[in-house]
């Protein structure tokens, strides 16, 4: 094993989620194990027109029967040209703003922008250049986190799960403890922890959708970008007819490890409803799915701990402290910065691959053993 592992170094984490918002930048401190300090954090937001590019990528991509890089279309080219200089001005904006080198940090993990994940076709594609961006910006990236996982025959999703559990221990919690993660997708890890290093107390899953169906709801009908705290959701009643049908799909019955993409669900069934009922039907499918994914846990957790957009959405976690056994609480009210945990996790990652530690797992993505992963582009 790498000496690497045995030393702390800075990392910048970059992460560009389902929901196309923009880019999260988190700098971190870490032995890419139990050592861990979180130190800066930023975001930069895509416009309308940068959304629509990736958004046309997404839809080019789902036509295409192969996403080798040779089958790209104009589309999902000038998608990848965009993420991959949009991360570069980021990149160079949050060091001027925190004074940073490029001698001060050791790596750079980058997520990209997933354009599909289709597992069960052994496919997940993140765009965006992760050569280029170490070259930009003269520093080493990690890049395709997901490619190596996939390929040999995993879910490829969730990544964060490992570094929810450096999280937990930090934090000293008794488990078991559900971390929560509620981006585009929602996704969970649930948590006993024996100490060990092999993740083999660590169970993860995407649950349903987290934010994408009731940002979209709110951009076609009312055209926000959100629903802001749950207002809208709040002033509503959940269609139960309509939440039956959503939730009949077959996934949620099905065991764990399993992850999703931002194109399997719609909105199809709301057709006909007005926006409030929308937006609280929308809201309670979230947290339906989310209480459903206990029935999958060796044991009931003591605690839920939620991040990500979703748990700004005071709606949203109103209805999981009704529905769920245990302590619901927000990563801030633990000093985690709840918005940032996935691209904290990208540089915690980075540098797990730099000392060939995993980063997914039997109980985590379905791969067959632990396993690293990631690409590394010299600067």
């Amino acid at each position: 094993m790498n000496n690497e592992s045995k030393q702390e170094v800075l990392a910048l984490g970059l992460m560009s989620g389902t929901s196309m918002d923009g880019i999260d930048a988190a700098l971190i401190r870490t032995d890419g194990r139990n050592q861990l300090t979180c130190l800066k954090q930023m975001s930069r937001p895509y416009d309308v027109s940068e959304r629509q590019v990736l958004e046309k990528a997404v839809l080019e991509a789902a036509r295409l029967d192969s996403l080798d890089v040779a089958n790209w279309t104009d589309a999902i080219h000038q998608a990848d040209a965009l993420v991959t200089k949009k991360h570069i001005e980021f990149v160079k904006e949050f060091m001027g703003q925190f004074s940073l080198s490029t001698g001060d940090l050791r790596i750079v993990g980058f997520h990209g922008q997933t354009i599909a994940h289709r597992p069960d076709k052994g496919v997940t594609v993140q765009i965006g250049n992760g050569q280029k961006l170490a070259a930009a910006c003269g520093i080493d990236v990690v890049y395709d986190l997901r490619g190596r996982d996939v390929a040999a025959g995993g879910q490829g999703a969730p990544l964060v799960p490992i570094y929810h559990q450096c999280l937990v221990r930090q934090a000293g919690i008794e488990g078991p403890v559900v971390v929560v993660n509620i981006g585009g997708i929602a996704n969970v890890t649930w948590i006993h922890d024996d100490g060990s290093e092999s993740g083999g107390h660590l169970l993860a899953f995407d649950t349903g959708p987290g934010n994408v169906l009731l940002d979209r709801w709110m951009q076609a009908q009312a055209g926000e970008p959100f629903d802001d705290n749950g207002q809208c959701a709040a002033s509503g009643e959940v269609n139960q007819k309509v939440l039956k049908t959503l939730l009949q799909r077959p996934y949620f019955h099905q065991r764990p490890p399993k992850s999703l993409d931002r194109l399997d669900f719609d909105l199809a069934a709301l057709t006909g409803l007005d926006l409030a009922d929308g937006a609280a039907t929308l809201a309670e499918f979230t947290a339906e799915s989310l209480a459903m994914a206990t029935s999958f846990f060796p044991e009931e957790p003591k605690q839920w701990i939620v991040c990500g957009g979703g748990a700004n959405n005071g709606w949203i976690m109103q209805r999981l402290r009704d529905r769920l056994s245990g302590e619901v609480r927000t990563g801030a009210e633990l000093g985690w910065e709840g918005d940032f945990i996935e691209a904290q996790a990208f540089a915690y990652l980075a540098v797990r691959h730099l000392s060939n530690l995993p980063i997914t797992f039997p109980g985590t993505t379905a791969v067959p053993a632990a396993m690293s992963g990631g690409q590394l582009a010299a600067a």
